[in-house]
């Protein structure tokens, strides 16, 4: 069956303006999104340009609905059909475990071969897992400030800082320096940190 391409761009176009209306977004406002211009978004709505495949499939993840959402006529009415915004967040919850799981099987593979190797510095290297630890929390900071999880971020990212701390601290202990001022850094660097989040809010 023959499918005219104006007509699919007509289609793609009122779709995502409808979307974009309904989560109450500026054009300016779902480029900035996509790290696209305003002005890609204005002809994508007004059906003067098409976009790729990679671009609709940001724009689903980012409105949590199906891809075929952009494709049906007048989706807009009935958007609770094509949504899975559980799905996605299910989705990216096992990414982020799978990361993190991964960083538990590179320390204990560099852990039991410090002790396979008979390295000299074996009786202290349990110190990879408290570096692990501090490396998971950048790890789930930037996962959630990627999906704009801002206050999860929020609260990450001081995990890693202090964790980081914490590493430093215990790396430097078992050499023989109780290296504690290290501790005093985190002050200055937890306090810039809610500074930064209270003028980001204040700007909104």
């Amino acid at each position: 069956m023959y499918v005219d391409m104006k007509d699919i761009k007509s289609i793609i176009a009122k779709n995502l303006t409808d979307l974009r209306k309904l989560h109450g977004l500026t054009q300016a406002q779902l480029a900035e999104q996509i790290n696209y211009s305003d002005k890609a978004v204005s002809k994508w709505e007004r059906g003067e340009a098409s976009m790729d495949i990679e671009t609709l499939f940001r724009l689903s993840e980012l409105f949590h609905v199906e891809i075929d959402y952009f494709f049906e006529e007048n989706a807009g009415e009935n958007v609770e059909h094509y949504s899975n915004k559980r799905l996605f967040v299910v989705r990216r919850i096992g990414i982020l475990i799978l990361a993190l799981m991964a960083i538990l099987f590179v320390a204990i593979a560099m852990y039991i071969t410090t002790f396979w190797q008979n390295w000299p510095f074996k009786e202290k290297s349990w110190i990879i897992f408290v570096w692990g630890s501090a490396l998971c929390c950048c790890v789930s900071w930037l996962f959630c400030k990627a999906h704009k999880y801002k206050v999860a971020a929020l609260v990450l990212a001081s995990c890693f800082v202090w964790a980081t701390l914490a590493s430093i601290y215990l790396t430097a202990l078992v050499n023989g320096v109780n290296f504690w001022m290290i501790f005093l850094a985190g002050i200055p660097i937890q306090a810039a940190l809610l500074v930064y989040k209270l003028l980001k809010v204040r700007a909104k």
